[in-house]
């Protein structure tokens, strides 16, 4: 099926390129390719698929940063290392190749300044290459910038962390398959890491979905290296050992990596006692002070940097003679990527381990913290703790190897353990089952669309009059207050808008048939969720409402919001609600893009990546096996899509911008008041009988489930605390609620404060 889609949207034309050589010489001004570059390169000019596991020092860069300058159009390179980024553009730029960044350290004037000059009709503001996180692939509008761009190769560099067994797997990874299929034509695809065993390397392929790539195995072994493992029984023995290298290698330069701050900070100490010229690194440290050791240790005033593994990622350092690990690490593949910063000028270097029992209680109290604080459900995070629990024992097998073995020797555990090794857990079915139930939830429940457009806002609380023109305040200038208006023909309720966020989070994934059942899944957050018949027809019933309900909006009052060239004379945006067609017996298609969505991309439509856990309210009570105890009927969708809306917006991580996060906080409103706050169940449009007892118990059933979901929250480390305030006293969380309160508020803080 995927290979349909490769020849269905077909490759980039590739231009009449120069020699390859000629080019290296032109602009990375070295007269010859290293190690298996230039096959590469010229797979990548042939037009295939790549996947090349590399040694650290190899050049990796280069293979796609050469015939980035080559092919036509723009390479994308996606990388999470924010200090690689600003590394790698800032030496392309100097050697005149035109290169940026878009990541969050980029304020949003930046952002929109490159976006505008990748697509600009003057080719000289054109990118060869545009570095980005794998975060920013799936939020609107870089999608839209995406599809404007003639992109001719996507680079996933640490490709290792695409795959779930990877020792350094991280979710958005996943998403890069994804983001391919919403592009008009598919580029060549390119993935290269130094890190990843034969088994994930097959992995990184498959979920890449790379067509017949060209690949570059192994190559583990780094000749120019000599490794030892020293055995030592504490901190004080591990400082003896190195004051005694240290006298021997004063003046060279060299990297000592520790496993903690603490250690960091006391090898520091004592080195610099013994007035070695020595700088540190690690992440305590303020953004300043890194940057001036990191100078002084580049420049070679500094001649030793002490780090946590915080430091060196993509640094290329040439002239490294040493590097010492004080502390073991937690796996085989940090310690052989740390390890490859010695010798990058393919001069003889050294790698030295210092091995202690200590140190796999340090290890072990890393994946004990990271499975304990992870991003990830129960099950995920047991997945990887099991994992990482293995890498380790290969880690120790190789720390606990004799101090007579020779580098040879050590060096051939380490291929051994690259080219050979499966974990153990993948030839168990039921955890592969359970590893594939897990990448597919990752990929199945990407993205939640919330317009959070001030029109939107209006709309979901049901503040308006149908047919009538509405002025919204979207903010104001020095100069004048900006305004849009906006006319719906009828009402639309909040359960309207959630259905209408899911299917433009569909048609954004390009999914050509939109049906029930699929947005059920967005909705309730599970990608085994059961439609039932009533729920289908609850579904289908707001998709026909909303196709039948005609929008205009107008934003001529200051063109509010961000635009490319070729929109920026878009003032009217006018339409069915949902311009959508029935297609087959249950399918839904778009005709067009919805034109409040149209608008809320250019001002403030966001993705949310809602997890799993925040959606799906489970018992508690049975660890095996738990079971849901929120039902998925539309009144408790819309309770549970509130709530998780909320926390997430409470999130430090996508909070970043305010000035005073310690005072976050987020408030939710049960009442009536004077200062026409929308009540929450008129938010909800959940409908209260007139008796008043149902209305009582119907209030009081809401507050209950509110407090089941927060507690859940609470359980799971999502916030930290919540409390009550009944009828203007904070009450405890076991406050009983029993409707008759005069009015119920909710506080909680977000869930870590930074």
């Amino acid at each position: 099926m995927y290979y349909d889609f490769i020849i269905q949207k077909g490759r980039n034309k590739l231009p009449n390129f120069e020699d390859p050589l000629d080019c290296l010489k032109k602009y990375f001004r070295n007269d010859s390719f290293i190690y298996k570059q230039e096959e590469v390169i010229t797979a990548i000019l042939e037009g295939r698929d790549v996947m090349a596991v590399m040694p650290t020092g190899s050049g990796k860069s280069l293979c796609y940063q050469l015939p980035a300058v080559m092919l036509e159009g723009v390479t994308v390179v996606v990388s999470s290392l924010i200090a690689l980024m600003q590394d790698q553009v800032d030496k392309l730029n100097k050697l005149g190749i035109h290169t940026a960044y878009i990541n969050s350290e980029l304020d949003g004037k930046t952002r929109n300044k490159i976006m505008r000059d990748a697509t600009s009709n003057d080719k000289k503001k054109n990118y060869k290459l545009l570095y980005v996180s794998p975060e920013r692939l799936m939020k609107p509008k870089f999608i839209r910038f995406a599809q404007k761009l003639d992109i001719s190769m996507i680079t996933v560099d640490e490709a290792h962390c695409v795959s779930l067994w990877g020792y350094d797997f991280r979710a958005d990874y996943l998403k890069i398959a994804r983001f391919i299929t919403m592009l008009d034509k598919r580029p060549i695809i390119t993935a290269f890491t130094a890190t990843a065993t034969e088994f994930i390397k097959e992995d990184i392929i498959r979920i890449l979905r790379l067509n017949q790539p060209f690949i570059v195995s192994g190559g583990y072994e780094r000749t120019n290296l000599t490794f030892s493992v020293k055995h030592r029984k504490n901190f004080q023995a591990k400082m003896m050992t190195l004051y005694a290298y240290m006298t021997k290698h004063f003046d060279q330069c060299g990297i000592i990596y520790c496993s903690t701050v603490e250690n960091t900070e006391n090898v520091y100490k004592h080195l610099k006692m013994k007035n070695y010229n020595v700088s540190k690194y690690h992440g305590d440290m303020e953004p300043e002070d890194k940057k001036e050791n990191f100078d002084l240790f580049k420049s070679g005033k500094n001649n030793i940097m002490v780090a946590t593994n915080a430091f060196g990622m993509g640094i290329d350092i040439s002239n490294i003679r040493f590097v010492i690990h004080f502390d073991m690490p937690k796996d085989l593949e940090n310690y052989y990527q740390e390890a490859g910063r010695a010798g990058r000028d393919r001069k003889q270097a050294e790698c030295i381990l210092y091995y202690s029992e200590d140190d796999i209680k340090i290890c072990l109290s890393f994946l004990k913290n990271a499975a304990l604080n992870s991003e990830f459900d129960e099950e995920t995070s047991d997945f990887r703790y099991k994992l990482g629990l293995e890498r380790l024992e290969y880690m120790k097998s190789y720390g606990k190897m004799e101090e007579e073995s020779t580098s040879d020797e050590l060096n051939r555990f380490t291929i051994d353990y690259f080219k050979n090794h499966r974990p153990l857990c993948s030839h168990d079915k039921e955890i592969q089952a359970e590893q594939i139930k897990i990448e597919e939830r990752l990929k199945a429940i990407d993205v939640l669309y919330i317009n959070t457009t001030k029109a939107a806002n209006l709309i979901r609380k049901g503040n308006y009059e149908s047919c009538v023109p509405q002025i919204v305040k979207v903010e104001k200038n020095k100069f004048r207050e900006l305004t849009v208006e906006f006319r719906i023909d009828r009402k639309l309720t909040y359960f309207d808008l959630m259905v209408a966020d899911a299917v433009y989070t569909l048609e954004t994934m390009k999914l050509q048939t939109i049906y029930p059942k699929k947005i059920m899944e967005v909705l309730s957050g599970d990608p085994d969720v059961t439609l039932k018949p009533d729920r289908k027809k609850e579904i289908e019933d707001s998709l026909e409402k909303m196709m039948n309900t005609y929008f205009r909006l107008d934003r001529s009052n200051g063109k509010y919001g961000f635009a490319f060239e070729d929109e920026k004379d878009i003032n009217i945006f006018e339409g069915p609600f949902l311009p959508l067609m029935k297609w087959g017996k249950n399918g839904y298609r778009y005709s067009e893009t919805p034109p409040l969505y149209r608008y809320a991309e250019l001002t403030n439509g966001q993705f949310f990546t809602i997890p799993l856990k925040r959606l799906c309210v489970k018992s508690q009570n049975d660890v095996q096996k738990p079971k849901k105890i929120m039902p998925d009927s539309i009144e408790n969708l819309e309770l549970k899509f509130y709530l998780a809306w909320h926390i997430i917006l409470s999130d430090p991580k996508r909070t970043y911008y305010r000035k005073n996060r310690s005072s976050m906080s987020r408030m939710i409103k049960f009442e009536n008041d004077d200062s026409r706050r929308a009540d929450m169940l008129d938010i909800l449009d959940i409908d209260i009988p007139e008796d008043k007892y149902l209305k009582k118990r119907k209030k009081s059933t809401l507050y209950e489930k509110v407090k089941t979901i927060l507690d859940y929250h609470m359980s799971i480390g999502v916030i930290s605390s919540y409390v009550f305030e009944v009828n203007g006293k904070l009450a405890e969380n076991e406050t009983k609620i029993t409707g008759k309160e005069t009015g119920v508020l909710v506080h909680y803080p977000m869930f870590k404060t930074p």
